[in-house]
């Protein structure tokens, strides 16, 4: 009877051990499985969103395409300056959630892609064309070809695509190349006592009714801030601007057949805010803004000193300034509609289409402002507040650069607005 017990004691370890192997290996082959999953790899450029929460990324990757996806990792520093400003190769596991706006990676490795081995191409520069014969300046990039062609302004650049079959692959008779064309164009008419803008145009009115209802909205361009008839062109598909002066109607269109249309638009846009049509006044400008600071020098606030050395710089040479900002900030600019603003830039601490405006910069055309002046890091602001707002003015060339924002963030708004040149 003993011995019955005992090797029914060792039958039943020898079956708990083979059991317990058993679930190892299968937990093992779980794990295989997990391991064994395809690791994504996507290029771009890493932005912070300024948060320490990584359950919903604290990180954005830019891709080449405008799109962005989420990143977090546990593992590797997102925010290592190596990595800032790069174009970089991220790998990990992606997460398409319901739960997330974006998919969301969860970083394992990161290479920096050494770009300049790629392109040897020089960047693009802006130069400026001046027509005297019609009283116009408009600035563009000196990648696109410029002619006149039966009195038109002609921009002009092809761009060498592979032709794809409808699911997105390339043709599988031969890569052969297609030219796409962007094109902008500057044309003119000459008015009348019978032909003015509206005419022109076969329309009765300007008011907003009659206007949409024909597919034209109001806008305005250039650094005049002048107003701008807007109308997308359904029957050949271009963009066009429509602004006029005692003698003729200018047209400013915009046509791509290029899948990279949206980056030529905003080009696009950039040439609208520069153009110039008449004489300019800036030297009576001048005079009267260096009249103004000489003869407030003596109420002059006390000077103040902002530490801006981290801060980013963005340029724009089609408006014609530049302008510091702190280095997690993102922006956007536009054109305005309000009158006497030609352009407007908002600022955030992340994507702009996810985060409400910390600061705004206005610029406009008008007096200098009645609040005394001050000097911030050397240059001339005047700053005034009222409640939780606060507002700093920098006057250059006769334009105004409004920048407010809450007065919790004064430092960078003075900052800020002390940068402008």
């Amino acid at each position: 009877m003993f011995k019955i017990r005992v090797i029914a004691s060792y039958s039943l370890i020898i079956a708990a051990v083979v059991f317990s192997l058993g679930a190892c290996q299968n937990n093992n082959d779980d794990r295989a499985i997990i391991d064994d999953r395809p690791t994504d790899r996507r290029i771009g450029e890493i932005k912070s969103l300024g948060s320490t929460v990584s359950t919903k990324g604290t990180h954005l990757l830019e891709l080449d395409d405008g799109s962005t996806i989420l990143l977090r990792s546990l593992s590797i520093n997102l925010d290592n300056t190596d990595y800032k400003n790069k174009l970089v190769e991220v790998r990990g596991y992606i997460n398409y959630s319901k739960e997330l706006a974006k998919p969301l990676m969860d970083v394992d490795n990161i290479d920096i892609i050494d770009v300049a081995l790629e392109d040897d191409e020089e960047e693009p520069k802006w130069q400026k064309f001046e027509d005297a014969t019609i009283d116009l300046s408009i600035k563009y990039r000196d990648d696109f070809e410029q002619s006149i062609v039966n009195g038109d302004i002609i921009f002009e650049k092809e761009i060498e695509n592979v032709d794809e079959t409808a699911n997105g692959e390339a043709d599988d008779t031969s890569l052969e190349t297609s030219p796409q064309a962007i094109t902008i164009t500057v044309s003119t008419i000459s008015k009348s006592d019978d032909l003015d803008l509206l005419s022109y145009l076969n329309l009765e009115s300007d008011d907003s009714s009659t206007l949409l209802g024909e597919g034209f909205t109001k806008s305005k361009i250039g650094l005049k801030n002048m107003d701008a008839l807007k109308f997308v062109n359904e029957n050949n598909g271009s963009l066009e601007y429509y602004v006029e002066n005692e003698d003729l109607i200018f047209i400013f269109s915009f046509k791509a057949n290029s899948p990279d249309y949206r980056e030529y638009e905003n080009l696009f846009y950039e040439m609208l805010r520069s153009v110039e049509i008449g004489a300019s006044d800036s030297n009576i400008d001048d005079d009267s803004d260096n009249e103004q600071e000489e003869t407030t020098e003596n109420e002059m606030r006390e000077p103040t000193q902002i530490d801006i050395e981290s801060y980013e710089t963005f340029e724009s040479d089609s408006v014609g300034f530049e302008i510091a900002y702190p280095a997690n900030y993102y922006f956007e600019g536009q054109n305005s509609d309000e009158s006497g603003v030609s352009q407007v830039y908002t600022f955030a601490d992340g994507p702009l289409e996810e985060n409400d405006p910390l600061i705004t910069v206005e610029i406009k055309s008008g007096d200098s402002p009645a609040s005394n002046p001050t000097k911030i890091n050397g240059e001339t602001v005047y700053v005034s507040e009222s409640g939780n707002e606060i507002t700093a003015v920098r006057v250059i060339d006769g334009r105004l650069f409004e920048v407010s924002g809450r007065a919790g963030i004064r430092d960078t708004v003075l900052g800020m607005a002390s940068s402008i040149q």
